[in-house]
């Protein structure tokens, strides 16, 4: 009992054929596998650079608070300044480092709320009384403060917002 006309040439079709095809299959697999590590990679990165610039933004505040709420502008008021300096320049390289990772499209969209958002929470921080000899009168801290705060948690969020853009096209 032979092989009919039809079954011999889909035999040797996968014979002559069937070796590239898995290869071409493999190799398929491969780059769409990579392709996926890669964007996950990215993603962990992106994530760990917007951690870190919250962590830095809530060691900031604390030294805000502090600073506001000191009574003379001493040695330890303008230790305190430096610190506070080099925490958003900090942030501002952090910063930068992000924003050069985001391409055209609706991305670049989003850089500029987060580059407002740091700027007013800057101007903020570093208002009228800031590293002068007149310090914030005391009726006036609680409402600065929560300003900080505010403008704090705004840059923050602009930060998620983009990360949720660039990656959940959300």
């Amino acid at each position: 009992m032979g092989l009919d006309p039809e079954s011999m040439m889909l035999a040797e079709l996968i014979k002559d054929y069937g070796p590239p095809v898995a290869w071409i299959v493999a190799i398929i697999g491969l780059y769409f596998n990579n392709r996926s590590a890669n964007t996950r990679e990215k993603r962990k990165e992106f994530r760990s650079e917007i951690d870190a610039i919250e962590k830095i933004v809530k060691d900031l505040l604390g030294k805000l608070n502090t600073y506001n709420r000191s009574k003379t502008r001493d040695d330890a008021a303008k230790q305190t300044e430096v610190e506070i300096k080099v925490l958003f320049r900090e942030i501002d390289m952090k910063w930068d480092r992000l924003a050069r990772r985001q391409s055209g499209g609706e991305l670049r969209l989003l850089i500029a709320p987060c580059a407002n958002c740091l700027e007013q929470f800057f101007d903020h921080a570093t208002d009228k009384y800031f590293e002068t000899d007149d310090r914030m009168p005391e009726d006036e801290l609680g409402t600065h403060h929560q300003q900080n705060y505010i403008l704090a948690m705004m840059f923050t969020e602009a930060l998620h917002s983009l990360f949720l853009k660039k990656f959940d096209g959300i």
